[in-house]
């Protein structure tokens, strides 16, 4: 059995070699990854598959079929499916209007059974009569060689479209991972995070978290409004980073109740810098952001205020299981903030937050 590596660049990767290699240095130790080898693997499989493939499109173009008593040509053949795919989806047309019809003749619409308001259904009857005679005239109909023709068809377009994508796939995954890490690195310069292809303070931050959420967590350090946030409101605003919401088809509440000013303020500006961030990643061609999470701000936010498990608010369609994991995600994210943050002046809000949040089961998980 091969494996399949999961391998691919992140903004927290690119932060990390650039810190230490200059940028051709970085881009070669991605060429040497076990998923770049994968590719180019990949690549040489594809190499000899195509020779097979196009020894066996010669052959099937080699074959020739003619009808016994007529002259019969692809295009003969090509006409014939046209047609007797036209009578399918004429068929089922006049199936679904026979019906709509009797529903409309059972509630009394225009009339009796034998209504047919503008003569549709009848027009359409006559269509379907005049293509199936078309069907019937075609030399294709009735030869013995049609559904040996017709198997030489499929064959030969299902190897015409294997060659077209294996072409556009080969070309994929040539560079596959620079591709990903420029692209990743022209974000990174953009938002401030790289400067000269190093990372700049706010990239050392960024660099130091890890997840989805690292550059707006940097971001949000280095404006400094998170200092403002008591530690059960610095709690209930980073959740929306770390959790993720269930059900996010369904109707939305025209207006959110958040716990706290504080915990709102914090979605704002936290909304804020996301679609600023969503806007550059397009701009580069990469999607790596989630959307805020709105679900267990509050539960975490009571969590941190200490309040006790069995009484928090537990969302609609989760469980107190949950709550917990959310929690131990926000822990781990806290822990690497502390870390990072050891000299910052915001350093001792993080700490209590973290201690607000370790309960014994935290700490045992």
């Amino acid at each position: 059995m091969s494996v399949e590596s999961k391998f691919a660049p992140t903004y927290t990767m690119v932060l990390a070699l650039l810190k230490t290699r200059t940028l051709e240095r970085a881009e070669e130790l991605l060429d040497r990854s076990f998923g770049q080898y994968q590719a180019l693997q990949r690549s040489e499989h594809w190499v000899h598959r195509k020779s097979n493939l196009e020894e066996l499109r010669v052959d099937l173009g080699r074959r020739a079929f003619r009808h016994p008593r007529q002259a019969c040509t692809e295009t003969t053949l090509t006409r014939h499916l046209r047609v007797a795919a036209q009578v399918e989806v004429m068929e089922t047309e006049v199936r679904r209007t026979q019906r709509q019809h009797w529903r409309d003749s059972r509630a009394g619409r225009y009339g009796g059974r034998a209504a047919d308001p503008g003569g549709k259904f009848e027009t359409m009857r006559r269509s379907l009569k005049g293509t199936r005679a078309r069907l019937e005239e075609s030399p294709c109909t009735g030869c013995p060689y049609l559904s040996e023709h017709r198997s030489h068809r499929r064959e030969s377009e299902e190897v015409e479209e294997t060659l077209r994508h294996g072409e556009e796939e080969l070309r994929s995954a040539r560079g596959r991972y620079r591709r990903e890490f420029r692209a990743l690195r022209g974000v990174l310069r953009e938002g401030g995070f790289l400067e000269n292809d190093r990372p700049t303070e706010l990239g050392l931050l960024a660099e130091a978290l890890f997840g989805e959420s690292a550059l707006l967590v940097a971001d949000a350090v280095r404006a400094g409004w998170l200092e403002e946030l008591t530690p059960p409101e610095l709690v209930g605003t980073l959740t929306m980073l770390v959790a993720e919401d269930r059900g996010r088809e369904r109707p939305q509440p025209a207006r959110r109740q958040w716990p706290s000013r504080g915990v709102e303020r914090g979605y704002r500006l936290l909304r804020t810098d996301l679609q600023r961030l969503a806007a550059i990643e397009e701009h580069h061609g990469v999607a790596t952001l989630r959307p805020l999470s709105f679900d267990f701000v509050a539960a975490a936010y009571q969590w941190a205020s200490g309040v006790a498990l069995a009484e928090i608010d537990v969302p609609p369609g989760a469980d107190v299981g949950d709550v917990v994991k959310v929690v131990k995600n926000l822990y781990s994210l806290l822990r690497q903030m502390e870390q990072a943050l050891r000299v910052h002046p915001f350093a001792p809000r993080v700490r209590r937050a973290r201690e607000a949040v370790e309960r014994e089961m935290i700490r045992r998980i």
